[in-house]
Order: structure tokens, then sequence, then C-alpha cells
């Protein structure tokens, strides 16, 4: 009899447990919904922050590499210009432009860079101790070092070289097979050399730009030679000058134009992603009357 009662006593318990258990249920299609709307906007959100790492870091290795092209440049066209050989009316360095549709291209250097002692110490220089950097005129978007060795013909290296045959003979030489020729960059930017729209693909010209300058300057050197102006009024450099000898100062100025990031034949004609490099680089010597 006691043992039944306390049977019954469990049977009761376990009963009263099992009526107070919830019962388990699956998730509502409102709450699935809500569920996947939010894994959605986190993959949405994580997608784009590795798109942004991604971009950035493509975008930091092409400024790199850009920034490596023009330092290698600027260095070689600098040590170049600095080892200039030169003389009163050869400044060693000469700038050659070309005129088309109204726009001026200033983008070819020329350098009196003689391997050993000079030909004739006096000038004029021969083509084959020059150093010549200009774009690629078949192909914009390289730069050049061109240099002719077996070229034994005489170059008026002054302002002469942009009248005449001399700009015909300085293209001629750019694209000669006996021409020897170093890349010295093909990131350069290009843009139309025809027209004003940055849209027009035409005629593509690559972007650089050469300046010299120098005391005293050609046109004062051929004033003093024609006795129109005296040896102590010209404009020696840093005032430096005597009665048998002057301090003349030669300096270029370099504008280079690379864009990162795009491969060759891919213009940018509106320099969205174009970036500017300045460099430069003086000698000085001595010339007298």
């Amino acid at each position: 009899m006691f043992r039944s009662l306390n049977a019954l006593k469990k049977l009761n318990t376990t009963s009263r447990q099992a009526v107070g258990r919830s019962p388990r249920r699956a998730m509502t299609l409102v709450e699935l919904l809500l569920a996947m709307s939010i894994l959605t906007i986190m993959a949405g959100v994580m997608g784009g922050l590795a798109l942004a790492v991604q971009q950035s870091n493509e975008f930091c290795q092409n400024q790199s590499t850009a920034i490596q092209h023009s330092r290698v440049t600027m260095e070689r066209i600098t040590r170049t210009v600095r080892q200039a050989y030169a003389t009163g009316t050869y400044p060693g360095v000469a700038v050659t432009s070309d005129a088309i549709s109204g726009w001026t291209f200033p983008d070819t250097l020329l350098v009196w860079h003689p391997t050993g002692a000079a030909a004739d110490p006096q000038g004029p220089p021969l083509i084959k101790e020059l150093v010549i950097y200009c774009p690629d005129p078949d192909n914009p978007y390289q730069l050049l070092e061109i240099t002719a060795p077996t070229d034994n013909r005489v170059i008026p290296l002054d302002s002469t070289l942009n009248t005449g045959a001399w700009p015909a003979t300085l293209l001629a030489l750019k694209r000669a097979a006996t021409s020897k020729k170093v890349v010295l960059t093909d990131l350069v930017r290009v843009a139309s050399s025809t027209s004003s729209n940055p849209l027009d693909t035409t005629n593509l010209r690559g972007q650089l730009r050469f300046e010299v300058d120098m005391y005293p300057s050609l046109a004062e050197w051929t004033s003093y030679q024609a006795g129109t102006l005296t040896w102590k009024n010209m404009s020696w450099a840093q005032g430096m000058y005597g009665s048998t000898s002057g301090l003349r100062q030669v300096s270029v100025r370099i504008e280079l134009q690379l864009t990162p990031g795009l491969a060759d034949g891919q213009p940018d004609p509106l320099g969205q992603q174009s970036t500017p490099f300045f460099g430069g680089a003086s000698f000085c010597y001595g010339m007298g009357p």
C-alpha cells in the first residue's frame, strides 16, 4: 500500500513537469527573411571593404611604379646633362620643338656628351657625340634615350636646330634602325597634337617638356661677337667674370607626365590619372672672348 502511494506521487510529479514544459517551434517566415537580409547586408559591407582594400593596394602599387620610373628617368637625364661638354657658341644642350596646329611641343633634348675627347673641342658636335631624349615618334607612350654612335655628321647644337632641314633630320634619326634606343619608361601620358578636344585620341603625342636657360644667353654671346654688347655687360652667372674669362651657367628644367595604372595603348587624354613629375639639372663652365 505504501509503495503504491509513492509510485502515484512520482507519476503526478512527472505529469506536472510535462504539462509545464513549452513545445519547441521553428522560425517563422518573417524571422527567416529578416535574418537573410542582415546576412546579405553584412556580406555586401564585407565585399565593399575587400574591394576598397584591393583598389587601394593597386593604386599604391601603380603610384609606386610611376615614382620609380620617374626617379630612374630623371636621374639618367640629369646625370647626362651635368656631364655635358660645352663651348661659348655650343652650350652643351639644346631643345627642339614641333609646332602643330598652334601647339608647341618642346619635347626633344639634345646633350653634347662625347664618350671621350670631343672630335672638335670648339664645336660643332657630331651626331655620334649626342645623347637625345624624346618620346618615341611611333609609340608616344615610351620615352627614349637615343644615340647614334656611327653617325659622323656635324650638327649645330643651337637654335638653328628648329629651322631648315634639321627637324626632318632629327626625326629620321629617332626612327633609324642604326640608332641605339633605350626605353626609360612606357607610362608617358599622351594627348592629341592636332585637336583641342581632350577626348580626341588621334595623332597622339607624349606629354613631355624641356626648357633650357643659360647665363649669358646665346643671344648675348652673338651680340658680344657682333660688337654690340660689351664683355662685362653680359649676364654672367653669380656675376663671376674677369677680363679674359667668365662663368656661364646652363640649366635644364624637365616636366614629365606619367599615367600610373594604364597599360601601353590605353590613352588618358583627360589626364585623370596622370601624375606630373618635375626635375632639373645645371652645370657651369668657363668661357673666354
